[in-house]
């Protein structure tokens, strides 16, 4: 025999309804990854432009700019070369990561609230 669930206006199966429940949590499975990618893509491209940003303030290197990226050569000895490709600089790319870590952040806040108010 099989049982029919009351839920939110309309009846479904258990085995539809445990279905569902599946789907969220498979959903906020992926949900979570990819914020940890987003965190990761943002905190390397923190990294980069904080790392380039203390080579610009130091006079004793020397740059040459492409069509793609800035080059720094420090001209004292072992302190190396640094780059930074012009994308890393594109406000309109940050700003979307930050808009896609924000959106996520907010589905996964939904999705657990779904979850609990579905006691799964």
């Amino acid at each position: 025999m099989q049982t029919t669930a009351y839920r939110k206006g309309y009846f479904m199966s258990e085995e539809s309804e445990k279905a569902a429940k599946w789907d969220t949590l498979i959903q906020l499975k992926k949900e979570k990854s990819r914020l940890s990618s987003l965190y990761k893509q943002a905190e390397e491209t923190g990294k980069e432009l904080e790392d380039f940003g203390s080579v610009l303030k130091n006079r004793s290197w020397v740059f040459t700019v492409t069509e793609n990226a800035i080059y720094g050569k420090g001209t004292v000895q072992d302190t190396g070369d640094r780059s930074i490709q012009f994308e890393s600089l594109d406000g309109k790319k940050i700003s979307s990561l930050i808009n896609d870590i924000n959106e996520t952040q907010e589905t996964i806040r939904r999705l657990q609230e779904h979850i609990k108010d579905e006691e799964i």
